[in-house]
C-alpha cells in the first residue's frame, strides 16, 4: 500500500503551536509523559469521561509489552520513533500485528510513504511538532487523521466556527441541520421571446448556523442534468457515413450580444425565508465535503431546463449568461424570488457574496464560461476534465474526432439540450467550425 500524501503546509514552530491551540490541544504540560497523556487522551473523542478516555488508550499498544496508559504512566522522559509511530498507526486506521509489525514500524511508514519525524521524541516541542505532522497525514482511509477524529467528535466544541488548520477548513458544521430551498432568479434573458425576463431555478443547501448569522460562502455548480434528462436515443444525432469536403475560410469577429431593455418584475415585499424546499439531492461529491466546512452548495440547472423560463442552448452565450446571473445573485447584485411568478423577493443574506465554481466535464465547461466573464462576486473556479477549447475538443487537425468514444458526436446529440421541462423547447446549435478556424468564444453583453 501507498499512501500519497499532498495539499499539506509545512509553517513555523509559532504556527503549529497557534493551530494546535486553535483546536483544543494541549502543548505543553509538567512532563513530556503528561504531554504525551493529554494529547492522546484528547484523541480519544468518543469516550466522555477521563476514565473511559484511559480505557481506550490501554486498547491501543505502544510496544509488544505495553498499551499506551501503561507505557505513560511509566513517565518517560523520551519517546521513540517506534513508539510514537506504533501508536500513531493506530490512530491513522492501521492495526498492529495485522497491518505492520511491531519490530517493522519504521519501515512500514517509508513503504507506505507516511512523512515522519527525524528522530527519537526527547521534547515537548518536538512532540508538539509530531503531533501537527500526525494530523495532517493521509490515514489507511485516505483523508488526514485530524478529519478521522473530527468523525468521532474530536471537533464538536468548535461547531458552527470557520477554523483553519494548516491552510484548510476544518470540518466543525453539523450538516444534520442543513437548510435545503430554492429561489428563482431574474435573468437579463428572453431566449423564448415572450417579452418577460427568464427567471432561472437554483437550489441552495447552506449550513444551518446561517440563520444564527453565521456568513458563508458559496460553490455554485451550473449543472444542466441537475433535473434529469431525456434519455431518449431516438432524439441523438445519427452521423453522416460521408464527410463533406469543406473549403478553409476566415470567420468573421462575433458582435457583443445586446440585450433588449426588459421590464424588471414588480417587487411587492421582501422576505428572508424561501417558500420552496430543495428537494433534490446534490450531486457533486467535492461540494458535499465543503458543506461540513461552512459552505453553501449551490445548483442551478439554468435557462431552459426544468424549474426555469427559456431555451436550452449547448455553448451559447444565454448558457453563460444564466450561470453568471446566479453568481450576481449570490454576490448581491439581482434579484431573485421566492417562486417562478411572484413578486415576493429573497435576497442571499446568508452568504458573504464570495463565490467558486466547482463541476466536472460540461459542469466545469460552465463554470470556464463563467469565468472569463469577470463577475467580481467569482473567485476562483475548479473545472475538472473540463473544455476550454471547443475547437480542439471536436476537431484534430480539421477533422472530427470522437470525444468519448461516440462516433460523430457533436452538439446536436448532447443530453442536457433534451433536459426535461413543462415548458421546454428543444433549440439545438451545431458548432461551425471548419479546418484551420478557431471556434466561437464566450462573450459578455457590451454596455
Amino acid at each position: 500500500m501507498r499512501l500519497n500524501q499532498f495539499a499539506r503546509l509545512n509553517p513555523d514552530h509559532a504556527t503549529q503551536i497557534a493551530e494546535l491551540n486553535t483546536i483544543g490541544l494541549p502543548t505543553e504540560k509538567a512532563s513530556l509523559a503528561e504531554l504525551a497523556h493529554a494529547t492522546y487522551q484528547a484523541f480519544e473523542a468518543q469516550a466522555l469521561t477521563a476514565s473511559a478516555k484511559d480505557e481506550a488508550l490501554a486498547e491501543r499498544a505502544a510496544t509488544t509489552k505495553l498499551d499506551v496508559a501503561a507505557f505513560l504512566a511509566g513517565n518517560p522522559t523520551s519517546i521513540s520513533r517506534e513508539v510514537f509511530y506504533t501508536i500513531g498507526l493506530q490512530y491513522l486506521g492501521f492495526e498492529a500485528g495485522i497491518d505492520f509489525q511491531y519490530d517493522q514500524v519504521l519501515e512500514f511508514c517509508k513503504q507506505t510513504r507516511l512523512p515522519m519525524v527525524a528522530g527519537d521524541i526527547t521534547s515537548q516541542a518536538e512532540f508538539n511538532a509530531a503531533i501537527y505532522l500526525l494530523l495532517n497525514t493521509r490515514s489507511k482511509h485516505l483523508v488526514t487523521l485530524i478529519d478521522l477524529l473530527a468523525t468521532k467528535g474530536f471537533l464538536q466544541h468548535l461547531s458552527g466556527n470557520f477554523v483553519i488548520f494548516n491552510g484548510k477548513t476544518l470540518p466543525t458544521f453539523d450538516t444534520h441541520k442543513v437548510i435545503r430551498e430554492r429561489v428563482w432568479i431574474e435573468s437579463d434573458l428572453d431566449s423564448d421571446a415572450d417579452g418577460q425576463r427568464d427567471m432561472l431555478e437554483a437550489t441552495i443547501f447552506r449550513p444551518g448556523e446561517t440563520a444564527d448569522g453565521v456568513k458563508s460562502p458559496a460553490l455554485f455548480t451550473a449543472n444542466p442534468y441537475f433535473h434529469g434528462t431525456n434519455d431518449v436515443t431516438a432524439v441523438t444525432h445519427v452521423p453522416e457515413p460521408e464527410l463533406a469536403v469543406k473549403p478553409a475560410r476566415k470567420q468573421a469577429s462575433a458582435e457583443p450580444v445586446v440585450r433588449p431593455d426588459l421590464p424588471q418584475r414588480e417587487v411587492t415585499g421582501e422576505v428572508t425565508t424561501a417558500a420552496a424546499y430543495g428537494d433534490e439531492d446534490g450531486i457533486y461529491s467535492l461540494n458535499d465535503y465543503f458543506l461540513a466546512r461552512g459552505f453553501a452548495t449551490v445548483y442551478s440547472a439554468g435557462v431552459g431546463t426544468r424549474g426555469s423560463d427559456g431555451l436550452r442552448g449547448t455553448g451559447n452565450q444565454d448558457e453563460t449568461d444564466s450561470a453568471v446571473a446566479v453568481i450576481e445573485w449570490l454576490g448581491g447584485t439581482r434579484r431573485a424570488f421566492t417562486t417562478r411568478t411572484g413578486t415576493t423577493e429573497i435576497k442571499a443574506w446568508w452568504c458573504n457574496h464570495n463565490v467558486a465554481m466547482t463541476g466536472k466535464s460540461y459542469l466545469g465547461t460552465l463554470a470556464i464560461a463563467a469565468a472569463t466573464s469577470g463577475t467580481p462576486a467569482l473567485k476562483t473556479a475548479i473545472s475538472e476534465s473540463a473544455i476550454s477549447s471547443w475547437y480542439d475538443y471536436y476537431r484534430e487537425n480539421g477533422l472530427v474526432v470522437a470525444p468519448g468514444g461516440f462516433q460523430g458526436e457533436d452538439a446536436t446529440c448532447w443530453p442536457l439540450t433534451h433536459t426535461r421541462g413543462s415548458r421546454l423547447l428543444v433549440m439545438r446549435t451545431r458548432l461551425q467550425t471548419s479546418a484551420g478556424t478557431p471556434g466561437r468564444t464566450w462573450r459578455r453583453p457590451g454596455p
